[in-house]
């Protein structure tokens, strides 16, 4: 994968994560064949732990991620074809995951059905790939999870990407139920299965953020707020011009940060709306497949303009580039919530 794919790749995973609140991520066809602690690091953030299932040569290749501050995963079993292990979800139980990338020969399937077969005899909730006791829960979304990115006549949409669950995991669920979301940084598109409700209860405040010195209109602000007359004695004036300056700074900020969220929320809106109609129809006429790319090529410029603003907002000096957006910067950034959250 080239750097720039791989970059709009990890931080179209970042921004799912937040909005989604995920811990346990599966990941298919990586390609990668190794990855050091300190890439993944700089990739993930320290609130992350990983499994890989190094890819043979340029094709396959399994990864799960998930965040050690939830849940801690051991794996049992793995083949060329999918990787079986234990989610412990702290407080919440333990479920079986198993990620699954299929071969497209029909015998190699079979052995990877009896693969999984040989593990799935335990009692505890499972979510994989498999026809024994696992049934396929509803989805919302595209119907199509897969396109090979051709045009006219040579484009293919199908539904590749599915998740199911035995008797045991669907009752314990209040709601099962997969998201299709849009097809971004790859060919397929991700789906989210939500397990448990997220509670998170933030405090009011503010204080000088260094984001702020990246902008000439913070500079104007500090400009015009420091040249108008406050009466008092010097320590009145300086109090009274330091809280109205910081006062606009974050409303400002506030504004600009709600801009880049409602444009990143409009945009995956109108690419999942393109991708329906896609889906509908089983194809789209030239100038609306322009649209879709132009559309993904401007969420991956708001979604990097989001990553650049957490890195500065979060205040660790030994950040490197391109870690943020994860749990860990958010709560670097507010550690206060934490004494509110209810995990």
């Amino acid at each position: 994968m080239e750097g720039g794919q791989e970059r709009e790749a990890y931080l179209f995973l970042k921004e799912i994560i937040k909005d989604y609140k995920v811990f346990f991520v599966g990941l298919i066809e990586t390609k990668i064949s190794s990855v050091d602690r300190d890439s993944f690091v700089r990739m993930m953030g320290q609130g992350w732990d990983f499994f890989l299932l190094p890819a043979v040569g340029l094709s396959g290749g399994i990864m799960v991620i998930w965040r050690s501050d939830m849940a801690s995963f051991s794996v049992l079993k793995t083949s060329d074809q999918c990787a079986i292990g234990e989610l412990n979800v702290f407080k919440r139980g333990i479920w079986m995951i198993t990620t699954v990338y299929a071969s497209k020969e029909t015998l190699k399937r079979r052995c990877l059905w009896d693969f999984i077969q040989e593990a799935s005899h335990k009692n505890i909730p499972s979510i994989f790939m498999n026809e024994n006791d696992y049934d396929e829960v509803g989805f919302v979304g595209p119907r199509f999870t897969w396109c090979n990115n051709k045009w006219g006549g040579d484009r293919i949409l199908e539904r590749h990407d599915r998740c199911l669950l035995n008797t045991l995991a669907i009752n314990k669920i209040q709601i099962t139920l997969v998201r299709h979301l849009a097809i971004v940084a790859s060919d397929h598109c991700p789906i989210v299965l939500k397990m448990f409700e997220m509670v998170c209860k933030g405090r009011p405040g503010f204080k000088f953020e260094d984001t702020w010195l990246s902008f000439k209109t913070a500079e104007h602000i500090v400009y015009s707020r420091w040249k108008k007359t406050f009466w008092g004695d010097d320590m009145e004036i300086l109090n009274k011009k330091c809280k109205r300056t910081l006062k606009d700074l974050f409303y400002w900020s506030k504004a600009r940060m709600e801009d880049f969220s409602s444009e990143k929320d409009r945009l995956k809106a109108e690419i999942i709306n393109l991708q329906e109609e896609e889906s509908r129809y089983g194809w789209l006429i030239e100038e609306k497949i322009w649209l879709l790319k132009a559309k993904v090529k401007e969420l991956n410029v708001v979604v990097n303009n989001l990553n650049t603003w957490w890195k500065q907002r979060s205040k660790a000096k030994w950040i490197k580039d391109g870690d943020a957006n994860t749990k860990f910067f958010h709560s670097f950034a507010n550690s206060r919530r934490n004494a509110n959250r209810i995990s």
